[in-house]
């Protein structure tokens, strides 16, 4: 990926581009260094735990920044309260 599209994207994109790019290169280092016939075990191993939390980050980021959007752009138009008008005090008069 080029300087160019890292550019164009999101900071949420980005972030989890980024975040992505570690864990690949932590499966490689798991995978290389495994002994032989632990290659598979290593990795899915390494991706039930990180890879959850890359998952459960990703999400929370997500979330969160739609959180943020919506906080930047205010409370929907509705309609606004209005007040009960005041209670007559008075009687009534010539009955």
């Amino acid at each position: 990926m080029n300087a160019a599209a890292l550019d164009a994207m999101t900071p949420l994109q980005r972030t989890i581009v980024e975040r992505a790019l570690a864990l690949a290169k932590e499966l490689e280092a798991t995978a290389g260094a495994a002994p032989a016939g632990q290659v598979i075990d290593r990795c899915e191993s390494l991706l039930l735990g990180d890879g959850r939390e890359f998952l459960r980050r990703a999400l929370e980021d997500t979330l969160q920044a739609q959180v943020d959007a919506l906080e930047k752009k205010g409370r929907p138009a509705g309609p606004a309260p209005v007040a009960r008008p005041a209670a007559t005090r008075g009687g009534r008069r010539g009955r």
